[in-house]
């Protein structure tokens, strides 16, 4: 859903407001979509924009589209490798673009999304029988192959019952290790069985 745009008095452009030296980009953009100011900022986010330079070709192309559509609303695009929410400002005959970087929030959602994906796999991948009810513990072991692991043992136990013991996990990484080879081995097999058989 959009944020619509706040409509604010008109402000000193000059360059002796407080917002000059304001740690977010901020430009003002007339309606001809002609630059009219920028804070520092803007100025070392946008260095081929200035004061009576039009924003096309001086801007990011996603923030010259929005003004000249006439959006109030808030837009994202990138400048660069960085992520930015433009919040347009109107007032008079002009609107004050702010940028808000948003590349730490990007890769934050990007990372969660990641590790959805993966819970969600190993959710799936660990389907429980029926009935077994809550798991107390559980033992992931890797199945060791030729190379890279052939595969992977899953213990699970239920809640009700104590935890794996340290003897228990060491048998199941015994037996991991000889069904990871016998697995590897039996590829391997298949492999030449193939090869001899053309």
């Amino acid at each position: 859903m959009a944020d619509p745009a706040p409509t604010a008095p008109a402000v000193a452009i000059d360059g002796t407001g407080g917002w000059a030296a304001a740690p977010a980009a901020a430009v003002v953009i007339d309606r001809s979509g002609t630059i009219r100011a920028l804070n520092e900022a803007a100025n070392r986010l946008f260095p081929d924009a200035g004061a009576g330079v039009p924003a096309a070709g001086a801007v990011a192309d996603w923030l010259a589209t929005a003004h000249d559509r006439g959006s109030d609303e808030v837009v994202r695009g990138e400048v660069g490798e960085r992520a930015f929410a433009a919040h347009p400002v109107p007032h008079g005959e002009a609107v004050t673009w702010w940028l808000v970087e948003e590349t730490d929030v990007r890769s934050a959602r990007e990372a969660l999304a990641r590790e959805r994906e993966r819970t969600t796999f190993l959710s799936d991948a660990w389907v429980l029988p029926e009935g077994f009810g809550p798991v107390g513990s559980i033992v992931v072991t890797p199945l060791p192959g030729h190379g890279v692991p052939a595969g992977a043992l899953v213990l699970l136990r239920r809640g009700d019952r104590a935890s794996f013991t340290d003897q228990e996990e060491l048998f199941a990484r015994l037996f991991a290790a000889r069904a990871g080879a016998a697995m590897s081995a039996a590829r391997v097999f298949a492999l030449q069985a193939s090869i001899t058989t053309r």
